[in-house]
């Protein structure tokens, strides 16, 4: 049975088995990750997000 992937969606609930939609993911993770670490408190205003959400998502591992 194939099973189809979306990049917004990614069903981890199958064992050992890796995407490049896993992979996708974990950059996309990585990379937003690290542009909201870099925003000012100006830049979190203007996003909506507090400084404690900004701790909390930064330090999720990209897995996550």
């Amino acid at each position: 049975m194939a099973h189809e992937y979306s990049f917004r969606f990614v069903d981890t609930t199958i064992p050992n088995t890796m995407t490049w939609d896993h992979l996708a993911l974990w950059y996309r993770n990585l990379v937003t990750r690290r542009a909201l670490s870099r925003l000012t408190a100006d830049g979190l205003r203007d996003v909506g997000i507090s400084e404690a959400d900004r701790v909390i998502e930064t330090a999720k591992p990209f897995w996550r």
